[in-house]
C-alpha cells in the first residue's frame, strides 16, 4: 500500500489537516497517510522545500507527497502532479517542485484534469490534491489525473558563494530546538578551507572574544556534545549544511539570529594570523 504524506503551512489549530486527511480516506479507506510538517511557516515555500526535500527520500519509493503550502487559488497557479526520482509529488506550481528537486530531472508532470470542481475549490487540498492522492495510492496511472506538461514553475534556492578569502551563506532554516541551519555545505567549506584558519562570523553587531574582534567561531565539530552545555558549537549536521547550534540551548533566540539572515566564513593566511 503507498503511504500519502502531508506537508502543509495549516498548524494544529484548525480544521484543515483533518480535512484533508477525511478526503483522501473517503476515497481511499486504507490510505497510509503519514504527517511530515504542519508547522511550516505561513506561505513559505523555501522551509516547505527544505524540509520535505530532506525527508522523502527515507520513505519508500512509490510514496505519495501532498504539500499545502502558499497553494492559492487555480486561477493564479496550475495544479501539478509530478513524478521524479520514484515519487509523487501534489501541490501547486509554485516554484516548490524545483525547491524539493533540485538538479533531479522529473520523469512526469501532470497538470490536474481541469474541471468545475478545481476551478471553484476554496480548498484545493481538500477537494483536488487529496483524490488525486487516493488515486495514485490505488496504483493508477498519473496520467488518467490530466494532461501531461512540460514543466513547472522554477524558482533557485538561496546559494551560498564563495570568493578568495571568505563564504558568504544565508540561514535557512531554523528547527524545533532553536538550531540554526545555514546553506553553507560541507563541500563548499572543502573547496574554500586550504589549510587556513578560519572564523564562522554570526553577526557583526556581536561582540565575542576572539581574536578576529568580531562574534566568530573558530572550529567546527562533529556534535553538539563536544562543546560543554550552554555553549555555542558549529558543526556540519546529517544533511550536510553548516549548523549553528549551543548545547542544550536555543541558538536561534539566544544569539538572535533569524531565517535568511546572513553568515560569513572568514578563511585567514596563516603567516598573516
Amino acid at each position: 500500500m503507498a503511504i500519502i504524506t502531508l506537508t502543509t503551512d495549516s498548524g494544529s489549530k484548525d480544521y484543515y489537516t483533518s480535512a484533508i486527511k477525511g478526503a483522501i480516506l473517503q476515497n481511499r479507506p486504507q490510505a497510509a497517510i503519514i504527517d511530515i510538517s504542519h508547522n511550516i511557516p505561513k506561505f513559505d515555500t523555501e522551509v516547505a522545500s527544505y524540509v520535505l526535500k530532506n525527508s522523502y527520500k527515507n520513505f519508500p519509493v512509490g510514496s505519495i507527497h501532498l504539500i499545502d503550502v502558499n497553494t492559492g487559488s487555480y486561477d493564479r497557479t496550475p495544479y501539478l502532479v509530478v513524478y521524479a526520482d520514484e515519487h509523487y509529488f501534489i501541490s501547486a506550481d509554485n516554484g516548490i517542485f524545483s525547491l524539493i528537486l533540485d538538479q533531479t530531472n522529473p520523469d512526469t508532470i501532470v497538470a490536474l484534469e481541469e474541471n468545475e470542481r478545481l476551478k471553484k475549490s476554496l480548498f484545493p487540498a481538500r477537494d483536488v490534491f487529496a483524490p488525486a492522492a487516493a488515486h495514485l495510492s490505488e496504483k493508477k496511472s498519473i496520467l488518467e489525473l490530466g494532461t501531461a506538461n512540460l514543466s513547472f514553475k522554477i524558482k533557485t534556492n538561496l546559494t551560498a558563494f564563495a570568493d578568495a578569502n571568505s563564504i558568504k551563506g544565508t540561514v535557512i532554516y531554523i528547527d524545533n530546538y532553536g538550531n540554526v541551519i545555514t546553506n553553507i555545505t560541507k563541500e563548499l567549506f572543502k573547496k574554500s578551507y586550504l589549510n587556513r584558519k578560519f572564523g564562522i562570523q554570526l553577526k557583526p553587531s556581536l561582540k565575542y572574544s576572539s581574536e578576529f574582534g568580531s562574534f566568530e567561531l573558530e572550529e567546527i565539530n562533529r556534535t553538539y556534545d563536544d562543546v560543554s552545555e550552554g555553549e555555542v558549537v558549529a558543526f556540519f549536521n546529517s544533511t550536510g549544511n553548516l549548523e549553528i547550534a549551543i548545547n542544550n540551548g536555543d541558538a536561534s533566540g539566544l544569539l538572535g539570529l533569524k531565517n535568511r539572515e546572513i553568515i560569513r566564513v572568514n578563511f585567514y593566511d596563516n603567516e598573516n594570523s
